[in-house]
């Protein structure tokens, strides 16, 4: 009963107190009476959100707006209570309330029916799109009226920060109609004016692809999703259920469209180079406008701190952008002429926004789509700012390569010039290179006819294969040289029961390895032929001693020497005794008995009935040596067994690169070719080894001296 005394109360008093000032609006014929509640509307502030429905529509406190623009309250965090008072003198009539704002937070609407009661309707960007009685990007309802019915229409708004107004307004249907559809006819314009520059920028940078035109296109992007959640529509057709997005995207797309606009102008303006001053204020400004941008992913009281930062560095950020495109016009900056024409209109139309949102400018036309004329003159003036500057780099192109082209010329000119003195010089040069062609040709033969000579000397000295088969029997040998003449070589005798027989590889190939090759076979024959010295350590000492004293290696520190294998076969006892420098022996046998067992025994997997033994060599040449001059070389015995076979080598077939991948033989892969061709005679054996060595050589050039000798025991 309270409740409805203070409806009658706050009747009585409008009938008595408003109808006698003449408060309130009259409605006249159903076809042309639209118009706004501006006069008419009353405000009242509650800054506490105490003020409940049933409080309202009893107070007095409520303020006539009485102004011929809407209610513009800025950036407020208060709620507001308005109403207006409609009366309908005439028949029954029908009509749309407009509430043409559609950044509401949350707004409650009252509309009484013809019995008086009122109806609550909530709507607001704080609920999904589909919530709306009207799917329309301001807030629709509809009023109907009987004859003689006055409505008494009360808005209760919930702010919470952002720039907030109240443009309430009354249409007839058909007005509506008309009004809705001259407005989308313009926006359409507006946004295919957007994508036509975007497309034009697109086609402009897929033919250029310069930075400055990337950034201008995501300035395009961000002007877009801007202005399109400014016009309410993005939240229509884009995000209709993401409430969050729909509240944040407008400063979200204004600091992403601040970002790439600075980017752009610095970039295509060049206002490092042509104003300092001002490229330092606007690189500071972009880092401000990050962090609004940041700001505006956060809930209030930050959002809101986004949202007015965002409009408070708009202004300056063109302004600056406009005094920089006239410093660079006077500059002689052709492009800048078409920033200035943008960026002043574009202002005008921020300032007028501005205005409009802190309330100084009224919410009519003009003000409310200031920003979209400006920005849509601006996209224009820039996409012919860039099409300019293509132009501009089209004639400097062509410009340079006009120019590179006379430079060509003239380049051409004196490369002939040079080409005849060059040809001139290269027939004398020819005729000069000819000669000592010859003359190089006739040593070169003389050079080689000498070594070729030293060849028939050095196989003069190595043993003769009479000698070898009437001693040895069943033998091969695998010889040789990298070059003519080889530092590798091999040494034969025999006494009574006693066989020798060495495997030799000296320092250096050629002539030098040639040269002690002959010193060494010389020293070999003398010690055991002629000083009857038949043990192998000791043969490899005395021979040790004389390449010093004969090389005075302790007075000229020279290092040259041999490594050497050397065996001395007893047929009498089958033992086979071992001396060495470096390079070991290898004996393959069918028997491993435990006689021997210092020996190290080398498997193969394959060939399992077969070992190979190695006799090791000691760890230092024939030659001189600091810290081993004292050193003796020791001797190894081999009890063999009849078909043993005795291998001694240089290193020269384990250092030959070669193989699919270019890699040395190593001594590994040359054991297993031991044990696997030990199962042939001497002749299959050679073979085997010869054909392994090329193939494994193949395009590679022989590194070393190659030295190999075979011997089958008996």
């Amino acid at each position: 009963m309270n409740h409805y005394f203070k409806i009658v109360l706050f009747l009585f008093l409008c009938s008595t107190r408003g109808y006698g000032q003449n408060i309130g609006i009259t409605l006249k014929d159903n076809f042309n009476n639209s118009f706004k509640v501006d006069y008419e509307l009353y405000v009242l502030t509650d800054t506490n959100a105490t003020i409940k429905f049933e409080d309202a529509i009893v107070s007095n406190q409520f303020k006539l707006h009485q102004q011929s623009m809407a209610p513009n309250l800025g950036f407020t965090s208060n709620n507001y209570w308005f109403k207006f008072i409609i009366s309908n003198t005439q028949a029954p009539q029908n009509r749309v309330l407009e509430f043409a704002y559609p950044f509401f937070n949350q707004l409650d609407v009252y509309i009484p029916n013809v019995n008086g009661k009122y109806k609550k309707s909530v709507v607001g960007d704080h609920l999904p799109f589909a919530a709306r009685p009207y799917k329309h990007k301001n807030f629709l309802f509809d009023l109907n009226f009987e004859s003689g019915e006055t409505k008494v229409i009360y808005a209760y708004l919930h702010c919470n920060g952002e720039a907030t107004s109240f443009p309430v307004k009354v249409w007839t249907k058909q007005d509506y109609l008309r009004n809705n559809y001259e407005e989308q006819l313009a926006l359409g314009i507006y946004y295919g004016i957007i994508l036509f520059v975007f497309f034009f920028s697109a086609f402009l940078w897929f033919i250029v692809k310069e930075g400055y035109q990337l950034y201008y296109l995501l300035y395009i992007i961000g002007v877009a999703i801007f202005q399109f959640s400014l016009d309410g529509f993005a939240f229509e057709f884009l995000w209709p259920n993401n409430i969050w997005f729909a509240n944040h995207v407008i400063p979200l797309s204004g600091s992403f469209t601040i970002m790439a606009l600075i980017l752009f102008v610095v970039s295509l303006l060049k206002t490092k180079i042509h104003t300092p001053i001002i490229h330092k204020i606007l690189i500071a400004l972009l880092f401000v406008d990050v962090a609004l941008f940041a700001l505006s992913f956060l809930p209030n009281p930050f959002y809101s701190i986004g949202l007015m930062g965002l409009n408070f560095i708009a202004v300056p950020i063109n302004v600056l952008i406009l005094i920089s495109a006239i410093i660079c016009y006077r500059m002689g900056i052709n492009t800048a002429k078409y920033f200035l024409v943008a960026f002043s209109l574009l202002i005008l139309g921020i300032l007028a926004a501005l205005f409009k949102n802190f309330g100084i400018l009224p919410r009519v036309f003009l003000t409310e789509y200031s920003i979209q004329m400006g920005s849509a003159i601006e996209l224009i003036m820039l996409s012919l700012a860039l099409a300019e500057n293509v132009k501009l780099l089209k004639s400097e192109k062509e410009e340079a390569q006009h120019l590179l082209l006379e430079e060509l010329k003239e380049k051409s000119k004196m490369q002939e010039i040079a080409n005849i003195a060059l040809e001139q010089k290269v027939f004398e040069r020819t005729a000069e290179i000819q000669l000592q062609k010859e003359v190089i040709e006739e040593k070169n033969k003389d050079i080689t006819a000498s070594i070729t000579y030293a060849l028939k000397i050095q196989e003069a000295i190595l043993p003769r294969e009479e000698e070898l088969k009437a001693s040895l029997k069943e033998y091969f040998v695998f010889y040789k040289p990298r070059d003519i003449i080889s530092g590798d070589f091999y040494w034969f005798s025999k006494k009574d029961n006693l066989i020798f027989i060495a495997a030799a590889d000296c320092t250096g190939h050629g002539v030098p390895g040639a040269l002690m090759s002959m010193l060494g076979n010389s020293f070999l024959n003398e010690i055991v032929n002629e000083s009857n010295i038949y043990n192998p350590a000791d043969i490899l000492d005395l021979l040790r001693l004389k390449v010093i004293k004969t090389l005075r290696q302790r007075e000229t520190n020279t290092k040259d020497g041999m490594d050497i294998a050397l065996c001395v076969i007893n047929t009498q006892l089958r033992e086979v005794n071992f001396a060495g420098a470096f390079n070991p022996v290898y004996i393959t046998t069918s028997v491993n008995d435990n006689a021997n067992k210092d020996f190290e025994v080398h498997l193969n997997e394959f060939i399992p009935e077969k070992y190979l033994k190695i006799m090791p060599a000691d760890r230092f040449p024939v030659g001189i040596v600091e810290g081993q001059q004292n050193n003796t070389f020791t001797n190894k015995k081999y009890h063999y067994h009849p078909g043993d076979y005795l291998y001694l080598f240089s290193d020269g077939l384990a250092d030959q690169f070669g193989g699919a991948q270019g890699k040395k033989y190593k001594t590994k892969q040359l054991k297993d070719l031991l044990l696997k061709v030990s199962c042939y005679d001497m002749d299959d054996q050679l073979l085997n080894i010869r054909q392994d060595f090329e193939n494994w050589k193949g395009a590679h050039e022989q590194v070393d001296d190659i030295l190999m000798i075979g011997i089958k025991l008996i």
